[in-house]
């Protein structure tokens, strides 16, 4: 269960609702459709841009097991992202390779 400690709870409920009632009730990923497993993810993470946690363009409803699928995926993604962020680099005065992080 993913709380969300920066969103009013009564607008949030408000706009959860209208995300879901716009696809039918179902999930679009898996066709689920028991509406008390519907739960709605934030595409770009409040985290990263709180100007859109509220944008309806930026809500996707999911069944729960879908949410937790994306969320390890996007995780998964995030690893792989910073890993190839990092690079090998040659330093000539010590004739040593180091391995740099350019995050």
């Amino acid at each position: 269960v993913i709380v969300m400690k920066n969103l009013s709870p009564r607008h949030w409920k408000k706009i959860r609702n209208k995300v879901i009632k716009s696809v039918g009730k179902t999930c679009p990923k898996c066709g689920d459709t028991t509406l008390k497993n519907l739960t709605v993810h934030h595409v770009i993470p409040i985290s990263k841009d709180s100007s859109k946690k509220y944008s309806k363009n930026n809500l996707l409803p999911l069944c729960n097991k879908c949410h937790v699928k994306l969320h390890k995926e996007e995780t998964k993604k995030n690893i792989l992202t910073e890993r190839r962020l990092m690079i090998l680099q040659y330093d000539h005065t010590e004739d040593r390779i180091y391995l740099y992080n350019t995050i």
